[in-house]
């Protein structure tokens, strides 16, 4: 993944976050072609693939909507600390060595609770108008991250899941 720099305006956080969703998407993309051969494992991993392309769009259509003025602006303190956490987080993701459909699971968990949807979330609150944030806001993503709280009670537990090897590439 490559390095950004540390976002100093509010141009800056709306890129990095659409460039977040964009490699959370990518990681699951991945693994629905990694488990193609647990195919409703793999029609998950595509569904949350595809959520993610929905967050990225979303945060794109925000910054295309702002004034030059509030894009320049300074973000608030929130954004920047999550930002930072996120970037540490995703380094890890992309480079761990997934051996089992239990690793996917534990970093997708660790994926979806961490700063990632925050910083979504503030965003959606804090630069998109009430109007249409009203309409989209947090029901989405708390949906979106329920889709892992019932992965064990789809696709068994953790020691099935250990017993589920991913396929090479």
């Amino acid at each position: 993944m490559k390095k950004t720099a540390s976002p100093q305006t509010v141009n800056d956080i709306l890129s990095t976050s659409a460039h977040f969703e964009k490699v959370a998407a990518d990681f699951y993309g991945m693994l629905a072609k990694r488990f193609a051969h647990l195919p409703e494992v793999s029609n998950y991993w595509n569904e949350l693939s595809g959520d993610e392309l929905m967050h990225e769009k979303l945060v794109l259509s925000v910054q295309h909507s702002l004034s030059k003025e509030k894009l320049e602006a300074l973000p608030i303190k929130e954004l920047t600390t999550s930002v930072t956490s996120v970037q540490k987080l995703l380094d890890i993701i992309t480079k761990y060595n997934i051996q089992t459909l239990d690793d996917a699971y534990e970093l997708a968990h660790q994926l979806e609770f961490s700063e990632v949807n925050a910083v979504l979330k503030l965003i959606i609150t804090n630069l998109m108008p009430p109007e249409k944030y009203e309409e989209f806001v947090t029901s989405r993503i708390d949906e979106h991250e329920g889709k892992l709280l019932q992965f064990t009670d789809l696709f068994g537990d953790k020691s099935w899941r250990k017993m589920q090897k991913i396929q090479p590439n």
